[in-house]
């Protein structure tokens, strides 16, 4: 319903029932296929904007529902009567407009129709001469019962918008009754809301009621809703969300993590503090993220659930694969969140095939996946970081971009055996650093490398010699007495 109309009935002392218009909105916007802004739109975890492909099933089950209806003979008396009221008829499409209406009421609860007069003479005293009798159909959105006794609208408005030469032209007819008679009272207003001049008219009708209104047969059991038929599709949205959501996960080209959100939302709704309400056991299994609320970009790219990974790490154990690699530990999760996985999945795994962490990590974080029975590794670290002055050594990892390595005429590590270390001091390589020369940057990558390389060396003679665990203390413990990281 138009704002404008909404304004002139509270102008004109009637409450406008906004509850039932809201409920029957929700319920058009799906009837029409129309985007459901707050659930067809969507953020992918990427921040991208996409859209759900929409299937239209309230659309076809609208359409089953009238298709159950027929018109069988319509009794309009026979004779010049009966031919009349047939050419009306005729003339207002009603084969095709009723069938239009029948398959609203399951969406919307209820439809309307009201008699209107083209080409008549209107006399000042409100009665007519002449003109044509037409039908106006009208929807729920566009219908507003003012007075209901005993169930029965006796005084009802109705509105509906058009294009008039290119441009919206709104229609707003109010029909009282006033001491057992009938008047229409009509309105017109422009694109813009603003009521036309000259277009108002109040017409004299006579006792009979000028307008008809189709409910659904059901019983309207929603507050609020009287003079309303109770609108079939309202208790089945969340059918058509779940369909819809089905639909995108089955055949939409989305993102795994994308499709998870998907899925979360098929197995369980939300309560107003956003925490699960899962509807039975088995949902609470299948459930993909546990957690108090849906899952955010951070968890869906972490996978963290050591359920799933547990399970996960049996099927695959059962494969006899030549190796197995563990995952999606290094993409922003704390330190402790990447050991307690291990602990969780890599007892799961077969001890006689080498193990892989994928991604991973620091000195520390490969002395204690070593710990956990992991074999070997990959990581951007050494190259990444020595390309910006980041060096690792025995006793913690060196900025050398600080001002404190200007003159240091140390190697950036003592006793170490790399290309840089043997013929280069700190002080060199910072200013290499600073003028921005590659070969800076290759110096601090090699000894990054041969500080890995040389640890993992160490790391298989502590295994083979049965002393890792202390190896492994010592070894942090060396790493961690420059304190903090130096940025």
């Amino acid at each position: 319903m138009e704002n404008c109309v909404k304004d002139l009935l509270m102008k004109m002392g009637h409450k406008v029932n906004e509850d039932a218009l809201s409920l029957i909105r929700q319920c058009d916007d799906w009837y029409a296929n129309r985007q459901i802004e707050e659930f067809h739109h969507r953020k992918s975890v990427q921040g991208a904007e996409f859209d759900l492909e929409r299937m239209n099933f309230a659309k076809r089950c609208c359409s089953d529902d009238a298709n159950l209806c027929e018109v069988v003979e319509i009794n309009a008396g026979k004779g010049e009567q009966g031919e009349a009221v047939r050419r009306i008829l005729e003339q207002n499409r009603f084969d095709t407009q009723y069938r239009r209406q029948l398959e609203r009421i399951p969406a919307n609860g209820t439809a309307a129709c009201y008699i209107r007069l083209d080409n008549a003479t209107i006399y000042e005293d409100g009665h007519a001469d002449g003109g044509e009798i037409r039908l106006n159909y009208v929807d729920a959105m566009g219908f507003m019962p003012l007075t209901v006794e005993n169930g029965d609208i006796v005084e009802s408005a109705c509105s509906g918008t058009t294009m008039v030469n290119g441009k919206k032209q709104t229609t707003l007819v109010v029909f009282l009754k006033q001491d057992g008679l009938y008047k229409a009272e009509t309105h017109v207003f422009d694109e813009y809301g603003k009521e036309m001049e000259g277009k108002m008219m109040v017409l004299s009708l006579g006792d009979v009621k000028p307008f008809a209104v189709m409910r659904n047969a059901e019983v309207n059991n929603l507050d609020n809703m009287d003079g309303y038929g109770l609108p079939k599709l309202l208790g089945a949205i969340p059918v058509l969300k779940a369909l819809d959501l089905a639909f995108n996960v089955l055949f939409r080209d989305l993102d795994k993590a994308d499709k998870l959100i998907l899925i979360n939302e098929l197995l369980c709704s939300f309560d107003n503090n956003g925490n699960t309400i899962t509807p039975n056991e088995q949902a609470k299994k299948l459930f993909v993220l546990l957690g108090e609320k849906l899952p955010n970009q951070k968890e869906l790219i972490q996978e963290y659930n050591p359920d799933i990974r547990i399970d996960h790490a049996k099927r695959i154990s059962e494969m006899e694969l030549d190796g197995y690699a563990v995952g999606g530990l290094a993409v922003g999760e704390s330190h402790e969140e990447m050991y307690h996985i291990l602990d969780e999945t890599v007892p799961y795994l077969p001890v006689s095939k080498p193990t892989y962490l994928m991604g991973v990590g620091t000195p520390a974080n490969i002395l204690e996946g070593v710990e956990r029975g992991i074999d070997f590794f990959d990581c951007v670290y050494p190259s990444r970081n020595g390309r910006h002055g980041h060096v690792y050594t025995n006793q913690g990892k060196l900025n050398l971009f600080n001002r404190k390595y200007e003159k240091d005429m140390r190697p950036i590590e003592e006793n170490c055996g790399c290309p840089a270390c043997r013929r280069y001091s700190r002080a060199y390589v910072r200013h290499l650093l600073k003028a921005k020369e590659m070969l800076g940057m290759r110096l601090c990558v090699l000894h990054n490398l041969y500080f890995y390389n040389t640890m993992m060396e160490e790391i298989r003679d502590a295994l083979d010699a049965g002393r890792f665990a202390s190896y492994k203390e010592e070894k942090l413990y060396g790493m961690n007495q420059m304190g903090k990281t130096e940025e």
